[in-house]
């Protein structure tokens, strides 16, 4: 769903068979079960969800937002994102309320580095596969504007990588 004037969008749907012990305020994790998703309206008490972005216009007329709803299945761990009635951006923190913690001395951590910032590795299992390589040669190339880059998480990269998720809000250590 998307605004007339371009500026907002929304993704959501509904859920029915909500479990009793899901209530406001529970903590979820990807692959917990939250209920069955209902695809058109005309159905019970249900869970709502939302994600809504502003993109602040179409530059030259034409959309180039993200798909926020990839965005959050990508994310590496669990986020409680808060969006306030006063105009001011939303708040992202960790499920747990606190900023999330990254260890970039190994790395799957790295890898949590990399898709925490939008650099998809693949999945976060500390293998230097060709995802990963790929993820770590895109940050050098558009964040270190590194040319040719390595694809290789020297410590020059990790020390980027650590700055960058410092600016974010997470919390590093290893670097």
């Amino acid at each position: 769903m998307r605004s007339p004037n371009d500026m907002m969008g929304a993704f959501y749907t509904h859920i029915t068979g909500v479990p009793a012990a899901l209530t406001v305020g529970s903590r979820v994790s990807r692959g917990d079960y939250l209920g069955r998703i209902y695809a058109s309206g005309g159905i019970p008490a249900h869970l709502h969800m939302a994600l809504v972005e502003i993109i602040g216009g179409a530059p030259n007329g034409q959309y180039t937002g993200v798909n926020l709803y990839n965005s959050f299945l990508n994310t590496p761990g669990p986020w409680t994102v808060t969006f306030f009635q006063n105009g001011t951006p939303p708040s992202i923190t960790a499920g747990g309320g606190g900023p999330t913690t990254i260890d970039l001395s190994s790395l799957r951590g790295v890898q949590q580095g990399l898709a925490a910032l939008g650099f998809d590795p693949g999945s976060i299992d500390g293998i230097n596969g060709p995802r990963t390589r790929a993820a770590v040669s895109a940050f050098q190339s558009q964040v270190m504007l590194m040319s040719p880059p390595t694809g290789s998480a020297d410590p020059v990269t990790k020390a980027v990588l650590a700055a960058k998720l410092r600016l974010a809000g997470f919390v590093v250590v290893g670097a």
